[in-house]
């Protein structure tokens, strides 16, 4: 996906395409971003002898061949019959997904699904909508429709039927009031933060100061590791004065998610584009990253394990992750599974210059690697930045 477009962005653009063969590619394209955003590592579109598969990804020990359908009207008999006919003839683990953006006509189902064990799944545009829209994850909706398929043998159930209670607040939502007129920035911003549900973890970013700087500086000289973590869950706006821009940051400590494995912090800045996150681990101030031997040091072998471990773990509950807090979920909404990262460790010098290079391979799996001297030269400039503003 290319850098600052989203899938969101690629729908869109997808549903906004004129010319049909170009749709039809912008379709497939989409379809095998939203499967790998899902964490379903797909293979894009194959042609075997006399046939063509759309796509193709694994769940659950099962894999899914794919048939897209961008047509005007709805999939019918004739398109049920053909993805079938596609799976049957392949290994008794192998199921269909016909996924059609113009939905199925119910003359069709029912023909298809009289008389016949069903093999295939069934996904409309709604059903690809409650996806992209965080109110349900593609991995558990494929899940919920394969149970249903294989307790009432019907294809096709939609998410909203699936999952109604994750739907009910668009049946009893009411007609906002207008507005009364002009209000001030300040009362609409509270608003927005009022409904947002990480509210908790809400930073304003323009909140540091050079003294507030200087006061970190002196107690990353002094500090234990320990005290360093006391002094940051105190000031956590420290931690996201790095991030670009957007119209809000957020900091969450890890330890708020009890399900997952450890890590220090996850901060995001919010933009049009969603939400972007990062992992944080916090290393001591007074350890180095490279040892002697010019080898990672143990401290930032346990700081890179546990950005793994996290990443790990978000591929496999990637849905749980991003669904929202309110459904049970950890309201991490656009997250990606290869989350990038920053570790903070040690302190500038000579050796902390040399071990750069040394560094690159983790840069390449989105790790960055950092003393915390970068961070100072940071809260430095925006501290700098936001004083001259207001003289």
């Amino acid at each position: 996906m290319a850098t600052g477009t989203t899938i969101h962005d690629q729908f869109i653009e997808l549903i906004c395409t004129e010319d049909p063969q170009e749709r039809g590619y912008q379709f497939e394209k989409f379809l095998l971003a939203l499967f790998t955003w899902s964490g379903l590592h797909p293979r894009a579109g194959f042609r075997n002898i006399g046939e063509q598969i759309d796509g193709s990804f694994t769940l659950n020990n099962n894999t899914y061949l794919v048939e897209a359908k961008l047509k005007s009207k709805p999939a019918d008999f004739a398109d049920l019959s053909a993805i079938a006919t596609k799976v049957g003839g392949k290994a008794e683990w192998t199921r269909g997904l016909l996924i059609s953006i113009s939905g199925f006509s119910d003359k069709g189902l029912r023909t298809f699904s009289n008389g016949r064990p069903t093999n295939i799944l069934c996904m409309d545009f709604n059903d690809i909508d409650a996806v992209l829209d965080g109110n349900v994850g593609l991995k558990e909706l494929i899940e919920r429709k394969a149970r249903c398929a294989a307790e009432s043998n019907t294809s096709f159930s939609p998410a909203k039927e699936l999952f109604p209670e994750r739907f009910k607040d668009e049946k009893s939502t009411k007609p906002r009031p207008k507005s009364p007129g002009f209000r001030p920035a300040g009362d609409a911003l509270q608003e927005i933060l009022d409904r947002d549900p990480h509210k908790e973890f809400h930073i304003w970013w323009d909140r540091v100061t050079e003294p507030e700087v200087h006061n970190f500086t002196s107690t990353l000289d002094s500090a234990s590791e320990p005290l360093l973590r006391e002094y940051i869950s105190n000031t956590p706006h420290l931690l996201i004065e790095h991030l670009r821009g957007g119209h809000g940051r957020y900091v969450i400590p890890g330890e708020k998610f009890i399900n997952s494995p450890p890590v220090d912090y996850l901060v995001a800045e919010k933009s049009s584009i969603g939400f972007e996150w990062e992992i944080v681990e916090l290393g001591s101030p007074l350890a180095t990253s490279i040892d002697p031997q010019g080898f990672p040091t143990q401290q930032l072998g346990i700081s890179y394990d546990r950005i793994k471990n996290w990443r790990a773990w978000l591929n496999e509950n990637i849905d749980i992750a991003r669904r929202p807090i309110a459904h049970g979920g950890l309201g991490l909404s656009d997250i990606e599974i290869d989350t990038p990262a920053l570790i903070l460790l040690g302190r500038r010098d000579a050796a902390a210059t040399s071990a750069a290079p040394r560094l690159k391979s983790l840069i390449r799996e989105s790790v960055k690697v950092h003393t915390y001297d970068w961070l100072i030269d940071n809260l430095l400039s925006k501290a700098r930045g936001l004083s001259r503003r207001h003289d």
